[in-house]
């Protein structure tokens, strides 16, 4: 019986390119990868205003980066500003 190393499917940032990726392994070896940026940030973006309880026609979210390392944040500080 031999040890195989699972399929893999990871999200990643990279910072040279500014694009989130998600990338396939197989076996533990790079298998593919596709450009993700803006469906995982529109999905984001929901999920943020839905747990923030941003009214359904509109809203504006201010956020705060707690420190300076990206791999580093513990938690998004954030606040819903209402419109004048």
């Amino acid at each position: 019986m031999t040890n195989k190393e699972p399929s893999q499917l990871k999200i990643v940032y990279n910072e040279q390119s500014k694009t989130i990726l998600l990338q396939a392994y197989d076996e533990g070896f790079f298998s593919w990868e596709k450009d993700v940026t803006q469906e995982i940030m529109e999905v984001a973006i929901e999920k943020l205003f839905d747990d923030m309880d941003c009214p359904a026609n509109g809203g504006v979210i201010q956020l705060e980066r707690v420190n300076d390392k990206r791999n580093g944040v513990n938690k998004i500080l954030a606040e819903i500003i209402k419109r004048a």
